[in-house]
């Protein structure tokens, strides 16, 4: 257990040192959203979902953001038709125009692989 909490530890100071500039850059934007009164929209797919649905709804959290949890990818829907779904190309539209994403709103996208045609036409869209 030692070494596991050895080694996370090391890995989020290396990520810290490494991304100190894009964390700034980060928290500027979520700082000027939530300043002009913008909607932060939190987008995963798969068990990237978890951490949309971390960042909505808090006790003390912000009040500003909509997690995108639609039933096209939920995984209460079925795991295995969520995972096909989020890699056919063109469905990003359909949540797109649906969730009404306007200029000035911040979307955090999360993606596990990185790959998956959901989350990075999501990503091209902004």
């Amino acid at each position: 257990m030692i070494e596991y909490l050895e080694k996370a530890k090391h890995q989020i100071e290396k990520i810290a040192a490494s991304q100190y500039e894009n964390i700034q850059k980060a928290s500027k934007l979520f700082a000027k959203a939530i300043i002009e009164d913008k909607i932060i929209h939190a987008f995963g797919t798969g068990h990237s979902q978890m951490i949309a649905t971390e960042m909505f709804a808090r006790a003390c959290g912000l009040a500003n953001v909509n997690a995108i949890m639609d039933d096209l990818v939920m995984l209460g829907s079925g795991a295995r038709r969520a995972a096909s779904i989020e890699r056919i190309s063109g469905l990003a539209d359909l949540l797109w125009d649906k969730y009404e994403i306007k200029k000035g709103d911040l979307m955090v996208i999360i993606s596990n692989s990185g790959r998956n045609a959901m989350p990075v036409e999501i990503a091209l869209r902004g």
